[in-house]
């Protein structure tokens, strides 16, 4: 019985460990050295399609009223400080695709009337969603941690219907903490497994 409550405990802290590690966080959240890419860079509206800036990939598959395109606003549209991205139709879905797993990625989601939400991906796995609503030509910051294997992707999509205005991001976030990420849950578990074992094997030569 005893060996059964270590187990479950030890099933329960990685299963903690697991949650630890991934969860939404805000701008502040970041250590304030963070790379940021800025849409102001591209000058003007990327072309039809999917462009790479930096270390993201951006690409829309939104529908609705307009076009498959992309449009840039400058400086001071929904509070940016640089390039205001958004795409060109009515219902949007964008996708933001990292050149490779970061810690901690982010970005403003902005223009409105309208509600989102924010898909966060380690590859194929979701990692968690956050829902936002956005009006009256405002931007919120979206941004997600995993520091058990990094964010590969997020997915910005509208949900609250057809209107023409979400649909923009601006000032993309993305850093790595220093000294490495942590261990991933499953090698944490065959650690703190392997401890248990080492501790049962103790108690049976002093038994």
């Amino acid at each position: 019985m005893k060996n059964f409550a270590q187990t479950l405990l030890l099933t329960g802290l990685v299963a903690a460990s697991a949650s630890a590690f991934a969860a939404p966080i805000a701008l502040s959240g970041f250590t304030g050295t963070e790379s940021v890419i800025d849409f102001a860079a591209l000058g003007s509206a990327p072309a039809t399609g999917p462009f790479t800036l930096d270390v993201a990939t951006v690409s829309n598959a939104s529908t609705g009223t307009g076009g498959p395109g992309w449009r840039l606003f400058g400086a001071g549209v929904s509070g940016n400080a640089g390039g205001l991205l958004t795409d060109n139709a009515g219902i949007t879905n964008i996708t933001v695709d990292f050149a490779s797993n970061y810690d901690r990625v982010g970005f403003f989601v902005a223009i409105g009337d309208a509600t989102y939400t924010v898909d966060f991906y380690d590859g194929a796995t979701l990692l968690g969603t956050s829902v936002g609503v956005v009006s009256g030509l405002t931007s919120q910051f979206v941004g997600f941690e995993n520091l058990s294997g990094g964010v590969s992707r997020a997915v910005i999509r509208e949900t609250s219907g057809e209107n023409g205005l979400v649909g923009g991001l601006w000032n993309i976030h993305y850093e790595d903490v220093a000294g490495g990420t942590v261990p991933e849950p499953a090698t944490m578990g065959l650690a703190l497994f392997a401890l248990a074992g080492a501790a049962a094997a103790r108690r049976n030569r002093r038994a």
